[in-house]
């Protein structure tokens, strides 16, 4: 199985979380660190990737918290960085899935299904779905995110909540 992961559940997976204490909940942030553990790790064997345009959305981010809460974001940053060299491989921004992009997006506009407003990151993300299918005929590929309604417009097969996908 090729996972795409998105930038929301990236975020969940830089966030420094502890272990729950005692009768506490363990948080979502706790929880998709396990999750990405047993898809890749504990004999799952799925193959872990995010495109580079949900890296540069996050970590941007992360640059403009550093401004408020400096110790905080440096420690994601740092968590990004380990995540990228262990954990997870990372789907290059090329001409051939901005292409690829232009075209979903646009018919995506003909079906009336999205707004033309600014960039829009999840056709860039389903631009690598796609193009990984190519690549990979009749291999299970999905993107694990947190919202499923913008990565099911042509499919809905393609995305999932992180937590719902197993293998």
């Amino acid at each position: 199985m090729i996972i795409i992961l998105d930038t929301s559940v990236l975020t969940l997976l830089v966030i420094d979380s502890k272990p729950p204490k005692n009768s506490e909940p363990p948080t979502n942030e706790y929880k998709c660190k396990n999750w990405l553990l047993k898809m890749k790790v504990r004999g799952g064997g799925a193959r872990l990737f995010v495109p580079e345009i949900c890296i540069y959305e996050l970590f941007r981010g992360l640059l403009v918290a550093a401004k408020t809460n400096p110790k905080r974001s440096s420690l994601r940053i740092k968590n990004l960085k380990t995540l990228e060299n262990e954990y997870i491989e990372t789907l290059p921004l090329s001409r051939e899935v901005l292409d690829k992009a232009a075209y979903l997006y646009a018919e995506a506009q003909y079906q009336g299904k999205t707004s033309p407003k600014g960039v829009d990151v999840d056709k860039l993300v389903l631009a690598h779905l796609e193009l990984e299918k190519e690549k990979n005929p009749g291999r299970k590929i999905i993107i694990a995110t947190q919202n499923i309604k913008d990565f099911q417009l042509f499919n809905p097969e393609d995305a999932d909540l992180w937590e719902n996908i197993n293998l």
